[in-house]
């Protein structure tokens, strides 16, 4: 439903301007009752698109559960990442820095990949560069997305990870 739901909005918005078209041209006839379904319809329709669009990206941002996290790292998704690329990205959600990271991927019960995320850091503790490993998890088995669970402070900085690597496939 979520992915349909800036197409139900598109349709009610469509449905409620005929019916504002109706009553207005209809010569009196259910004058009141079309008039109040079309304003309804354009203002449910315009919610759902907006809601539509802005529900997965908030989605896509939010952290996963820490059972989330629990049963990938059970799976053997865990796995180690070098950083390639850190850019700030200026926002700040619960007082912690938002970063757009550039990682090569490994150990994570996949063959090793670049991909590219967003990671939360909570700044005066956590100096994170590029060239630093860090410990992240998959959380779900068919996508390249991952969560850092452990820092560059906690994560042995000798292993073996290539700087370079394929995206995702």
């Amino acid at each position: 439903m979520k992915r349909n739901l800036p197409l139900f909005g598109a349709v009610l918005v469509v449905a409620g301007a005929c019916s504002l078209v109706y009553s207005v041209f209809s010569g009196g006839s259910g004058f009141p009752l079309f008039l109040v379904l079309g304003i309804v319809g354009i203002v449910l329709g315009i919610l759902s698109v907006v809601f539509g669009l802005l529900v997965p990206v908030f989605e896509r941002s939010a952290p996963p559960s820490d059972e989330v996290i629990t049963a990938a790292a059970d799976a053997g998704r865990l796995g180690t990442a070098r950083v390639l690329t850190i850019t700030r990205t200026g926002v700040r959600v619960n007082q912690r820095s938002e970063a757009a990271v550039r990682l090569i991927v490994v150990g994570t019960g996949h063959a090793t990949y670049a991909t590219s995320t967003h990671i939360r850091l909570d700044v005066p503790s956590l100096r994170l560069a590029p060239g630093h490993l860090i410990t992240v998890v998959r959380p779900d088995a068919d996508s390249p997305r991952v969560v850092m669970v452990k820092g560059p402070g906690e994560t042995p900085q000798d292993q073996p990870v290539p700087t370079a690597a394929d995206e995702w496939r």
